[in-house]
Formats: C-alpha cells, structure tokens, sequence
C-alpha cells in the first residue's frame, strides 16, 4: 500500500542499520573523467562543431569539412570533369550535410554531461580543440612518448579512453594533441573572494579591528566557555551517534560472506530506474545504476533497459521513471528496492516472497533529463 511504501522509504533515513538517500548523495557521487576519447560505434553521432545552424549557414568551415570538401574535387578533377560554381556549392553542400555525422569507427572526443552521468556533445577528431586543461598537463610536447605518458596518466581522471584506442588510431590522436594549433586557448577565471569578502562585512557592518572590540567581564568568560564545552561534548555525542548510523553499502559477491553463488539469478531478467545513491558510483541520473547493473549479472540475472513481456523483477531506486513504474504495474511486475536485492543475494529472503509481497506505491517520480523522465 502507498503508506507501507512510505514507511519503507521512511527507514532509510530514521533506521540505525539504514543509511537515508541524503546521506549518500553527495559521498556516491563517483569523480568522472570530463572528456572521453573513443571509436563512434554508428554513424549517427553528430559533430557539434560542424552542425549547421538554424538559417543553414556556417561562419566557418571545421578542418575536418575543408579535408572532406577537398577530397571530393580530387576525385572529380581526377575524373576530368570541369567544376562550375554551381557543382562546387553543391559539392559543399553534400559535404556539409554529411560531414555532421561521424562515421562509424572514426574517432570521436565527447565531453561529460553531469545531469545524464553520460557523454555527449561529440566532435571529430579533427575538430577537436584540445583542452587548457589536457596540453597544460604535458610535460613535453614534442617528444610523443613523454605525451602518451601523460596521456594514460590523465585516463579515468581528466580524459578518459586512451588506453583503449589501438594503435593506428593512438597515433594519430597523440599527433592531434601534440600540435599546438589544436590547443583551445587558456582561459584565466578572476578571483573574487577578498572582494565578496569585503564587501559582506560592509554590508553587516563587521568590525574585525581588536581596538573597537568590547572586552568581556570575567563572569561572561567563563559562560562562555562552560556553554562552549557543553556545546562541543553534544555535538561529539550527536557525531558519534550518526557514525553507528551511517554502514555503507556491501555489495554481495556470489560465494562470499554468505551470499548465494552465481546461479541464483539465472532466467531472471531485470530493469532498473531511478537512482541508487547508497550504493555509489557514477554521477546524475547514472548514479549508482552500473553496480546494480553488475550486482545482478554476477548473480546470472540478465538486466535490459525497457520494460516488456519478458520482464521478471523492476528494480527502483530513487525518483525512478515515471513509464518503467507504469508499465510494470500494468503488468503486475514484482517491483523491489536494493536493499530487499540485498537480502535475495544473501538469502535473507526468496522470490517468492518478493512476488507475494505487497506492490510499492510510488507517488515521486524522476524529472528526467530535460524532464522526461521515460528513460530514466
């Protein structure tokens, strides 16, 4: 019933084995990488730089739209075909339209959107200018081993994919960065602290001179100190208190601590929604979502992205989509939270009694991102 769902939810804050949903949100965020490097796995990505505008024109050509625009009069002049003005615009044209799109297997340089927890925002390589924040990190910029190595030691905290590019492809990436005229101008953010300073203590009228400070009597002092001391042995004991409180998340491994072995979940398919800030990992919407994902897997479930026939189990997280909840009350899906996931994979509960358990009643649900929340 909904008021039993609230009651559970409830738990996860007032519980003293339960950490809540706020205490995690902030420590689960996971630190990603902000530029992400790889092979465009279709060709349906879109360069941002060589997107045409909303009146069809373009101040300027990419690199990589003059390299492809060139390309194709090669091969007419090749064939011998006189050009006009009007075949050139058409070739520019053609070109235009289909230089937007990355083929597939070229390498493309995305930059993290932290509301998704995804990449996007993808340009080709050629079109890529190169961070401050990546070619001020090279110790030499000429010398292409000293930039790998710089490179791999950026992976997984500033630009991400590296490692995983082969070869021929790492070769040409590390010529792209290694040429200053890829480089994106530095750009110097100015402080403005001493002045946001001064001007709040203008604004309270903070005297912080010790001269035009009155002295405190004796007896003033020693309140003072003995409210101070009170203060700080409550605020030891409420600190300890919510240390007993906040357990972090385990996550079963099949096999270990007591958890069932790896075939428990097998023929059983998942779909996940919402997020998952007790259990960590990633950022935005993703938060948490991959270690359930792989949390299930290891036990042999199967997760998909979309609720269907073949659906077993819904797996809800925090503010979970609104369609995934729909669709799987209008089929009597068995939904569950983690922490009942938990007890599955440590056999502090059974399907079965998951299935009979009484529906989760949700009544917040995700605004998404750009707020649909279907995917989510």
């Amino acid at each position: 019933s909904e008021d039993e769902f609230e009651s559970n939810f409830e738990g996860f804050g007032k519980s003293d084995n339960v950490p809540s949903y706020d205490y995690y949100e902030d420590a689960a965020m996971e630190e990603m990488p902000t530029y992400f490097v790889e092979l465009a796995k279709s060709g349906r990505s879109r360069c941002v730089k060589c997107k045409l505008s909303k009146d069809g024109k373009k101040t300027k050509k990419t690199t990589f739209e003059k390299e492809q625009e060139g390309s194709a009069i090669e091969v007419n002049e090749n064939t011998c075909t006189e050009i006009t003005t009007t075949q050139t615009a058409a070739v520019s044209t053609t070109v235009k339209k289909a230089t937007e799109y990355i083929p597939k297997s070229a390498i493309r340089v995305g930059s993290l959107d932290e509301t998704s927890g995804t990449y996007g925002r993808w340009n080709h390589l050629q079109c890529w200018r190169v961070p401050s924040k990546v070619w001020s990190g090279l110790s030499d910029p000429t010398d292409p081993k000293h930039v790998y190595q710089d490179l791999i030691g950026m992976d997984e905290v500033l630009l991400k994919g590296v490692s995983c590019l082969e070869l021929d492809d790492l070769d040409v990436f590390i010529s792209h960065v290694m040429d200053s005229k890829n480089w994106a101008k530095r750009f110097k953010r100015k402080a403005k602290v001493a002045e946001d300073t001064k001007k709040r203590a203008a604004s309270t009228g903070d005297d912080t001179t010790s001269s035009k400070r009155s002295k405190a009597t004796p007896d003033e002092t020693v309140k003072a100190t003995s409210a101070i001391t009170k203060s700080d042995s409550s605020s030891t004991s409420t600190s300890t208190a919510l240390t007993k409180k906040k357990q972090k998340f385990v996550i079963p491994k099949p096999g270990q601590a007591g958890a069932k072995d790896a075939s428990l979940m097998e023929g059983k398919r998942f779909v996940i929604t919402g997020t998952f800030p007790e259990v960590g990992g990633g950022i935005g919407l993703s938060l948490g979502k991959d270690a359930v994902k792989k949390m299930i897997e290891s036990f042999g479930g199967k997760v998909t992205s979309a609720v269907s026939g073949k659906t077993d189990y819904l797996v809800v997280g925090k503010e979970p989509g609104r369609s995934k909840v729909s669709k799987a009350e209008s089929r009597n899906l068995p939904m569950l939270n983690v922490r009942t996931l938990q007890k599955l994979m440590y056999g502090e509960t059974d399907f079965e009694a998951v299935k009979q358990a009484e529906p989760l009643k949700i009544t917040s649900f995700s605004s998404g991102y750009g707020y649909n929340a279907i995917e989510y």
